[in-house]
């Protein structure tokens, strides 16, 4: 079971941080114990086409 929460903040014209946290419980099985694991998220966003660089097409 995973549950998850973020927020994303503007940085500038192009760039954008997210903050996130993750929790994610995994339940015991085959004998193993039950697992709480908690994780903090940072990422940074670069908007390529607000900066004018041309997009790629595949």
């Amino acid at each position: 079971m995973r549950n998850i929460v973020g927020l994303a903040f503007p940085i500038g014209k192009a760039v954008t941080a997210d903050v996130g946290y993750l929790n994610q419980y995994r339940f015991a099985r085959g004998g193993a114990r039950a697992q709480m694991d908690n994780a903090l998220n940072l990422q940074l966003t670069l908007n390529l086409g607000t900066l004018g660089v041309a997009g790629l097409h595949d």
